[in-house]
């Protein structure tokens, strides 16, 4: 009816909204945790996300057919995996979870355990 006309909306009692626009993927980073195979992942905060899903595979190559082995549901940024074994290449990815639902998959960061 107001055909995207603002006036019109306003003068109607309805509040503007705007399209929702997207957002860049955030960062993740994985380092080597305090001791011999453990890492820390920090995600950069996505606002509106209240959980963020980790997953890993010692798939070096990571494809769609890829088993990836869930690790936690963390409501922080920053989770630490511990007893992984060192020497090996993992692959790290990671999803938010927010009131509109999980996101998909971050591109996965690999790294050789310590």
């Amino acid at each position: 009816m107001a055909n995207g006309d603002e006036t019109i909306i306003i003068q109607s009692g309805f509040h503007v909204s705007k399209q929702p626009t997207l957002f860049q993927k955030p960062e993740l980073a994985v380092k080597h945790g305090a001791h011999s195979g453990s890492v820390i992942i920090n995600i950069k905060a996505i606002p509106g996300a209240v959980a963020y899903r980790c997953q890993y595979t010692t798939d070096a190559a990571p494809s769609a057919a890829t088993v990836w082995i869930e690790v936690d549901i963390s409501t922080t940024a920053t989770i630490q995996i511990d007893h992984l074994i060192p020497g090996t290449t993992y692959s790290f990815r990671y999803a938010s979870i927010s009131s509109a639902g999980t996101s998909d998959y971050s591109r996965p960061v690999t790294k050789i355990i310590i």
